[in-house]
């Protein structure tokens, strides 16, 4: 339906011309599933798993470093600075990712104990 100058009428009924927007109403539909105790551990455990992966990655860099200004002579000034910058960036890496991985598994295990606390287990029978 159109008004007298030709511009379509609002559902509302408040536009006076022409709306740049336009709205569409979509539906939502909710599945809940149910799970195991033992799922929802998994489920909550593998957000951590990239930081927890650099870490390890980064730890091996550093040690592997370490190792090497610590034991190898290196010629040249440039090559040792490098190796000492490449050691102490693999450090603070090391130190960035260890801690985000533990901030995530205490964010993940109170996750984990407030889903618990509001949803009781339940008998079958119930």
């Amino acid at each position: 339906m159109s008004s007298n100058l030709g511009i379509p009428n609002d559902p509302v009924g408040q536009a006076t011309g022409p709306s740049p927007f336009r709205f569409t109403i979509r539906s939502r539909e909710f599945i809940i599933y149910q799970i195991s105790d033992a799922e929802l551990e998994t489920i909550a455990a593998s957000g951590n798993s990239l930081d927890l992966t650099l870490f390890g990655l980064c730890a091996g860099a550093f040690i592997s470093l370490l190792i090497t200004v610590t034991t190898v002579s290196i010629p040249g000034a440039r090559a040792f600075a490098a190796y000492v910058s490449a050691t102490i960036i693999a450090a603070l890496a090391t130190a960035f990712f260890g801690w985000r991985g533990i901030r995530k598994y205490i964010a993940s295990q109170k996750g984990l104990e407030k889903l618990r606390s509001e949803n009781p287990p339940r008998l079958a029978h119930e």
